[in-house]
């Protein structure tokens, strides 16, 4: 599975989901003209779940997919906006995270235990390193409200080396930005979890790419 977060629905969203498609990817979600968003690709057979459109202020930065498997799992790829200090994205960024989070609260316990949340946050958490100013309270408290639900960090459970970043500034920091959080019943199931800056420092993107692995035989 594939989960690519800052899609559009321009030309080179289109070029890389029809790649997919003709590599044997059923590729899933769709762009507003004006927003950006995220695709999943997947090979094998699975449902795109609407569920969460209805349920957060930008449906197309929100994708559910579920595969369709003996093994329960459901896959959320996010793109958390961006911003600046004007009013209005601050709002816009703070609504949509305030709607995902109150789309994870109504879900039951056990739907929420055998999810995978992927992407950009746009948000970094209060232990990163190193530690960063100039985040709102809202920002950080994502991250809070996502661990009170049972989420996991996957590079924590299998580190690999230093404190991962997977966005570089313009001054040389790191930032982290990108994750992959699991629910309670996929947490024996990560096998590793990798950060890869070859399509950051090639310039496919400025971002980090991560890869995790799992052994669906061991979500009980």
């Amino acid at each position: 599975m594939i989960v690519l977060s800052e899609t559009s629905a321009g030309a080179g969203t289109d070029l890389i989901a029809g790649g997919l498609r003709a590599s044997g990817y059923l590729v899933l979600g769709a762009c507003e003209r004006q927003d950006r968003g995220v695709l999943i690709a997947v090979r094998g057979p699975a449902t795109e779940r609407a569920i969460v459109k209805s349920a957060v202020t930008l449906p197309s930065r929100a994708v559910c997919v579920r595969l369709d498997g003996s093994t329960p799992l459901d896959i959320l790829g996010v793109y958390v906006p961006s911003r600046d200090r004007s009013p209005g994205k601050i709002e816009r960024k703070r609504d949509f995270i305030g709607s995902l989070l109150s789309f994870l609260r109504s879900l039951e316990p056990d739907a929420r235990d055998s999810l995978m949340i992927v992407g950009d946050f746009n948000v970094v958490s209060r232990r990163h390193e190193p530690p960063l100013r100039g985040y709102f309270q809202f920002e950080y408290e994502l991250f809070d409200a996502l661990a009170e639900l049972g989420f996991t960090l996957a590079h924590e459970l299998r580190p690999s080396g230093r404190f991962p970043h997977s966005w570089i500034g313009r001054t040389g920091i790191g930032y982290l930005y990108d994750y992959v959080f699991v629910g309670q019943r996929l947490r024996h199931s990560v096998t590793s979890c990798r950060y890869l800056h070859g399509p950051r420092e090639s310039r496919l993107t400025d971002h980090a790419a991560i890869t995790v692995s799992c052994r669906l035989a061991d979500v009980a």
